[in-house]
């Protein structure tokens, strides 16, 4: 999946999902409307790795960076999003990542994002597990999707925030088309997620 992601202080009026709905037109659905998320990043140790427990799903997901194009297009792929429980092998490969010296069986066990987090929590370092609570708007036309979300990192009271427009294709073209299209090139050099909490 090719994929072209900003991430700002605050979202232009023109890409708020009122007025991007009537700039898309019919052309896009409303896939997803305010989506309430809450994942937990757990940061290996480079960020070409997103791996996460996804608490609306309760799963355990990885995706890796397999390519960058001379325009900052990035290619993910998902190796793997399993359901809690995930098994042992899955755990494993996930702990070896995280540099965490635990028996894969103590986590192998648990049903829910909120218990996996925290068995694991303990045993990283600090700052290694990242909480992102999102809010999203998810637009699609069967090849590309568009996404506008505003996303919280740490704690309620002093959280930092931000707001994020990612545009998503298994084609790069289309993905440019729509960066053209929308004029999101404005908004500055793209940046992914796990820059940004690499970056904390």
């Amino acid at each position: 999946m090719w994929e072209c992601r900003f991430i700002l202080a605050e979202l232009p009026a023109r890409l708020a999902h009122d007025t991007l709905s009537r700039t898309l037109g019919q052309r896009y659905s409303v896939v997803g409307r305010e989506l309430d998320e809450t994942d937990d990043y757990l940061l290996t140790r480079t960020p070409a790795l997103n791996l996460k427990l996804r608490h609306r799903s309760n799963t355990l997901k990885l995706k890796s960076l397999r390519g960058v194009s001379a325009d900052r297009l990035e290619q993910w792929q998902t190796d793997f999003e399993r359901e809690l429980p995930a098994a042992p092998d899955v755990w494993s490969e996930a702990l070896r990542m995280l540099d965490a010296k635990l028996e894969p069986g103590r986590v192998s066990s648990a049903e829910t994002a909120e218990r996996a987090v925290t068995v694991l929590r303990p045993l990283l370092r600090q700052g290694q597990v990242v909480r992102v609570k999102k809010v999203r708007w998810l637009y699609g036309d069967g090849r590309r999707r568009i996404e506008v979300a505003f996303f919280a990192l740490g704690p309620a009271r002093d959280s930092a925030r931000f707001a994020t427009v990612c545009v998503e294709s298994d084609d790069a073209d289309d993905v440019r088309e729509v960066l053209s299209a929308l004029s999101l090139a404005e908004l500055g050099a793209p940046r992914n997620y796990m820059e940004v909490l690499h970056g904390l």
